[in-house]
């Protein structure tokens, strides 16, 4: 009977530090919850680090090469690069014309931001071989569909079936 006593303690004992590290962090971060700043910043940071993984996977399937270097890091440059969004949205109380011309100038610098990806994709497929242009057409594409689909999904789910309105309530 002993050795079953000495496992309940240990069981107890290592119940008893969990409790208190899942009630240390969690008063933790409850008393200190991140600004909506620090909350910004922390899912650019995330966005970032995905980004990078993404391009270093891409890199790796395409198994880029020395001569096609430049081009690769052109592309790269452009695709890590923050969309230039405008100053911010309207504050609450705002007219119509502002909240279309806030979602128009921001629509405006999303389709500068993909005119510059599509210039950095034309120069990248004109170094890649045609299997390595295969397979990157086919990446693009898997990307485009994610893309779709997440949206659909949104969509189906969107309050009063909006679409793609955003509901600001």
């Amino acid at each position: 009977m002993k050795p079953i006593r000495i496992n309940s303690l240990r069981i107890m004992a290592a119940i008893a530090i969990s409790a208190a590290l899942i009630t240390g962090v969690t008063s933790t971060a409850w008393a200190n919850p991140a600004s909506p700043e620090e909350m910004k910043q922390n899912w650019a940071k995330h966005r970032q680090e995905w980004i990078k993984a993404r391009l270093a996977k891409m890199a790796d399937r395409l198994e880029i090469k020395s001569s096609q270097q430049a081009a690769w890091q052109a592309y790269v440059k452009v695709v890590e690069a923050p969309v230039d969004i405008p100053a911010k949205k309207p504050d609450a109380p705002a007219d119509a014309a502002t909240i279309v011309r806030a979602r128009a100038d921001f629509a405006a610098a999303r389709a500068k931001k993909m005119a510059q990806v599509a210039d950095a994709t034309t120069k990248l497929q004109e170094v890649l071989t045609p299997e390595q242009r295969k397979t990157f057409d086919q990446m693009v594409q898997h990307a485009l569909h994610r893309g779709q689909h997440r949206m659909m999904h949104r969509d189906h789910h969107s309050e009063e079936g909006r679409g793609w309105q955003h509901n600001d309530r």
